[in-house]
C-alpha cells in the first residue's frame, strides 16, 4: 500500500514534467485557456482514479452545460479507425484501477447526466469482501456487473 507521503514525494517529481510541458505548450486549449470554444475535430480523455461526489458533479455539470457528450468504448473506436465522425463535442471518460467511488459516487452522477464511463480494472484488487479488519476501498464483482450491464 502506498503512503501518503510517498505519494506526495511522487507528485511532486511530477511538477518539473508538467512545467515544461505548459512551457512547450503540449496541453490543448480548453487546459491552458480560461475560455476556448468547445472541441469538434479532438477528443479529450479524463482519467480518473478516484472521485468526490461534490468535484466530479460540477466537472459533469459543465460537460453538460456545455453540450458535451461522453463516448463509449464502441464510438471512440470506431472514431479512431475512421468509422464515424462527431457531431457534438465529445469527451471520453476512464476510471482505472477500480476505487469503491466509482459504484459510490461516480455511477449514479453518470445516470443522471445519462453520460457514459470506461472503467479499467485491477482484477486482483476486486473482491467480494474485504479481507478481515480491512475498510472496502475496492469495487466488488457484483458492483461492476451491475455498471457493465447499464
Amino acid at each position: 500500500m502506498i503512503t501518503l507521503a510517498k505519494k506526495a514525494v511522487l507528485g511532486f517529481r511530477e511538477i518539473p514534467v508538467e512545467f515544461g510541458r505548459l512551457l512547450t505548450k503540449r496541453y490543448p486549449a480548453f487546459v491552458t485557456q480560461r475560455a476556448c470554444s468547445p472541441l469538434r475535430d479532438e477528443v479529450p480523455v479524463f482519467m480518473f482514479h478516484t472521485v468526490q461526489e461534490g468535484v466530479f458533479s460540477k466537472q459533469l455539470e459543465y460537460l453538460k452545460k456545455n453540450g458535451y457528450k461522453t463516448l463509449t468504448l464502441n464510438t471512440f473506436t470506431r472514431l479512431l479507425k475512421g468509422e464515424c465522425v462527431l457531431d457534438h463535442p465529445s469527451v471520453l471518460l476512464t476510471f482505472d484501477d477500480g476505487d469503491k467511488s466509482w459504484y459510490d459516487v461516480a455511477y449514479p452522477l453518470l445516470e443522471k447526466h445519462g453520460f457514459h464511463a470506461i472503467g479499467f480494472v485491477v482484477p486482483a484488487f476486486i473482491r467480494d469482501a474485504p479481507p478481515e479488519g480491512e475498510n472496502r476501498r475496492w469495487l466488488s464483482w457484483s458492483e461492476l456487473s451491475e455498471m457493465d450491464q447499464s
